[in-house]
Order: structure tokens, then sequence, then C-alpha cells
């Protein structure tokens, strides 16, 4: 998205980028709609409120109204389409975006049987969290939803993280699965710890990590996407 007027130097606002929450058919099959997922900025800087240019704007949009965009960008993070295909989703805040298109798609396609989806969610409260009650609503036979709370009053500290070590066995049979695809979307720091834990369950379980690291990075089995 390319939000509208200039930053204090007078320059063009650099475009921002989204990643679409619906599946490549729509926010609905057949449906010309399509669904992103923002999170409102309002923060305080200097003592002052400071509002997030294009999530504000994005936000404050009325029906009829004419957005600039360009993309998509990237021809990645696209789920794959063999029923065998086995599929873990790591996420964080805002970047549980692609991971609901992926549920979207896999309900829509055909009766093949298919492995459920491992989601492992995080956030800090499940309030904070977008679509958690839509998530609840995906039968089990499609979506194995696995939630982790940093800030809940009543649920211990968690990460992302410590949902995937304490399924460490798991894991591993992914990493060594020749079907199964790691999909991780969120902040850098969430992103970087995920990976880190990766190479350590490898280890633990006498995995080549670095070859495999390689591997299914170049077969497209481990997509990354941060900010």
């Amino acid at each position: 998205v390319l939000p509208p007027g200039a930053d204090a130097n007078g320059h063009a606002h650099h475009m921002r980028a989204y990643s679409i929450a619906s599946s490549r058919g729509g926010e609905t099959a057949g449906s010309r709609q399509m669904a992103l997922t923002i999170k409102r900025v309002i923060d305080m800087q200097d003592g002052k409120p400071y509002y997030g240019i294009a999530s504000n704007y994005m936000c404050d949009l009325k029906p009829g109204d004419t957005v600039s965009c360009i993309g998509p960008i990237g021809s990645h993070f696209l789920m794959p389409q063999d029923p065998a295909s086995r599929i873990m989703m790591i996420c964080s805040g805002t970047g549980i975006a692609p991971m609901r298109s992926f549920i979207q798609q896999q309900q829509r396609m055909s009766d093949a049987p298919r492995t459920p989806l491992q989601l492992f969610y995080g956030g800090r409260t499940e309030t904070e969290m977008a679509y958690v009650e839509e998530l609840r609503q995906v039968p089990e036979t499609t979506l194995a939803l696995h939630l982790a709370l940093s800030r809940s009053p009543v649920h211990p500290k968690r990460y992302v993280q410590d949902l995937l070590r304490e399924r460490s066995d798991q894991v591993a049979e992914f990493l060594q699965d020749r079907n199964g695809h790691i999909f991780i979307c969120g902040m850098i720091a969430m992103g970087q710890a995920v990976m880190s834990l990766l190479a350590e369950i490898a280890e633990q379980h006498q995995l080549p990590w670095e070859d495999l690291h390689r591997r299914m990075l170049h077969e497209g089995r481990l997509q990354i996407e941060t900010y």
C-alpha cells in the first residue's frame, strides 16, 4: 500500500507491505473480496502520541475510497497443493494473516485425505490476537491449534518457541520428512528465536542441521517472512 501524503521532509511515504489473509479464491469462495490483517499503531514518542502512517490510513478508509497499491511482491509463501504435504505454521501478531489464508485454502480443497495443519500462534493475550475465536471453530481434522500467551493473567508466560520445544520430537520429524513444510511469519525477534530453536532440536536429535536447513530452503519447505 502507498499511503498518501508526505513525510516531514516532503518525501512521499514509503510503501507498506501487508500479507493477504484470504484464500486465493477470495474471502468467500469465488468472491472479489480479500482480507488484510492490520494492527492500528498508536504509540508515544517524545511524550506525544504517534499514529502509524499506513495502519491508521487503512483502518480509517471508508467504502468506495481508492487505495494506491503495488505488488504482489515475491513468489513464495504459497501453500503446497500436494495432498501428501504436511504443514507446520509458526507465527505471532499479524503474522497470522498468511496462515489464515492457508486454513481457508485447506477447507476449500477436495475431499482427498490431508494431514491437519499445525498452527503455533503467539501473542500477548487472546483478546489482542486476531481470529482466535474463528480458529477455534475450525474442525480438528483441518487444524491443530496451539496458542502461546506471553501476558495472560491466567496462563503461564509462553512463546511459540516454548510450544515447539515441548513438541521437539514432532518438530524433528517435520525436519526429516520430505513432505514436511514449515512456514514462519512474525516479528524478526520471533523468527530468529524459532530458527535457533530448530537448530537446537536438530542437534538434540542428531540431525545435520546445516544440510537440512540448506535443502529445505532450496526445496521451498522452509519459508520465513519477518518484519
